[in-house]
């Protein structure tokens, strides 16, 4: 047991004098009026507001993003009083949470929300980079902006840092191609296939496909793959555009040039019709030569 109440306490036979030694010697936390910890952990402060979730930093800290520190901020609903003191901060609120390590916590995009709205962050977008990763790192960022009531400012973040890329050389291209005036959108998904920039408008796809990955002769599964979903994406009356990355590091201005005659010509056009026939299926789902699945 790490939390007493003043009266176990008493009952443990702690007189007045030496709880009050004990507190001033750092051996016993004073979370609240009445309530002691022996740890003054998150684990003991959280377990004092059992309907509530922690938020702020120390949510970050629970997944895994920055460290614990103190006070600990919490969102209780239905609180008489708000709690502010030195180990603990109550926000008279509720939202989604779920539980790490037995501690129930928010999401990550609404533990930011709370810590900027408390202290300032260096590189915040950095913490949604780390934490909203991998191809579908987009689509759990908008799961959880869904569950704020005031999203905006995070996913103003989320844009900046550019959340949704998979890879630096992704996210590269995505700035250069900001910076020329086009706002592709990341990790894009055409039928079963992700594509890892898109102008939906135009219906252009576009692929970064690094020579080690993807020629055949080092990775045969993603070469078929490849193939097969830029078939797709035809039959589909999309414009799939791929580039290797010796076209963005020796011709890169060529690579931008591309893009942007290409989605600048077809947001004219109207959209073509999809193939009669049009195989849906993804190449991992009928192609023998391919060795595993996946989900590309």
């Amino acid at each position: 047991m790490t939390i007493y109440t003043t009266q176990q306490l008493r009952e443990l036979g702690t007189t007045k004098t030496r709880q009050n030694k004990a507190v001033a010697d750092g051996r016993l936390i004073k979370l609240k009026a009445g309530i002691y910890s022996t740890t003054g952990s998150l684990a003991d402060i959280a377990s004092l507001y059992p309907e509530g979730a922690v938020t702020g930093l120390n949510a970050l800290a629970l997944h895994d993003l920055t460290e614990e520190s103190r006070p600990v901020f919490l969102r209780v609903p239905h609180i008489r009083t708000p709690l502010a003191n030195s180990h603990i901060r109550l926000i008279r609120s509720e939202a989604p949470s779920r539980s790490i390590n037995g501690i129930r916590t928010v999401n990550v995009a609404q533990a930011l929300s709370d810590a900027l709205a408390h202290e300032k962050l260096e590189n915040p977008g950095n913490l949604l980079l780390n934490h909203y990763t991998g191809i579908r790192g987009g689509e759990r960022l908008e799961a959880d902006l869904a569950q704020l009531k005031r999203p905006s400012a995070i996913r103003e973040l989320a844009f900046k840092a550019g959340v949704g890329t998979a890879s630096k050389w992704e996210r590269t291209m995505l700035f250069h191609l900001r910076k020329a005036g086009l706002e592709p959108v990341p990790n894009f998904k055409l039928e079963a296939y992700y594509w890892d920039l898109a102008f939906p408008a135009a219906r252009v796809v576009i692929d970064w496909d690094s020579l080690h990955y993807h020629l055949p002769h080092n990775n045969n599964d993603t070469f078929y793959i490849g193939l097969w979903k830029s078939i797709q994406a035809v039959q589909l009356g999309w414009a799939p555009l791929k580039f290797t990355d010796t076209c963005t590091n020796y011709h890169f201005e060529l690579v931008r040039d591309v893009i942007k005659e290409t989605v600048a010509h077809r947001t004219t056009l109207r959209p073509h019709s999809p193939v009669p026939g049009t195989l849906k299926s993804p190449a991992w789902q009928f192609h023998e030569g391919i060795s595993f699945g996946t989900s590309f």
